[in-house]
């Protein structure tokens, strides 16, 4: 499917992340898989997923936005690299373990992070707003504080200024290595 807007293409290897952190910093994003943004490129927009129609992994079953039926956005506008590694500790969006697919001797993500244009950012609900009605209510839902933002319903893809389309691959350890070891057991569990 044909796309206009500004598209970058980037690959690396496992934590060799600084040019797509670079590519983010600053700016409001939606994170996907690639097979997912062809489906939202030939619906032209991004829908909630509220019903679970496309799938739910561990860190959206409980999630405030998923089930208020927004679409989930990560906000880096002016944030310092401290802010921004405490988010990735609470939720790593340079390469989310779900996301990942394991191959023979590696593991590949196929990543698309969907940059909001600026002049929408009116449209985004902040996360104090999640917060005040969370403590009002005593709903317990899953939110990271301060970075994640939202927008109802859905996203026209005409709000999107840019795509950064990332493959990333890290290789498996050596075999007869404590770390292939591990990692053997983990491919185990997600296969």
């Amino acid at each position: 499917m044909n796309d206009d807007r500004k598209i970058i293409t980037l690959k690396f290897t496992h934590n060799k992340h600084s040019e797509l952190l670079q590519q983010l910093k600053g700016h409001v994003f939606h994170l996907t898989l690639q097979t997912s943004y062809e489906l939202i490129l030939c619906s032209k927009k991004i829908c909630h997923n509220r019903d679970g129609r496309f799938g739910i992994n561990t860190s959206s079953k409980c999630s405030y936005g998923r089930l208020k039926g927004y679409i989930c956005f990560f906000d880096l506008r002016d944030q310092d690299d401290h802010f921004i590694r405490e988010v990735l500790d609470k939720y790593y969006f340079l390469a989310p373990s779900w996301f990942a697919v394991w191959e023979q001797d590696s593991k590949v993500w196929d990543l698309a992070y969907l940059i909001l244009d600026p002049s929408y950012y009116d449209q985004l609900i902040p996360y104090e707003k999640a917060r005040e009605e969370l403590k009002t209510t005593g709903e317990n839902f899953q939110v990271i504080p301060n970075a994640e933002v939202w927008i109802p319903d859905e996203v026209p893809m005409e709000w999107i200024a840019k795509v950064i389309m990332v493959e990333i691959t890290k290789k498996s350890p050596a075999k007869g290595s404590l770390e292939r070891a591990l990692w053997d057991l983990e491919a185990k569990e997600e296969k």
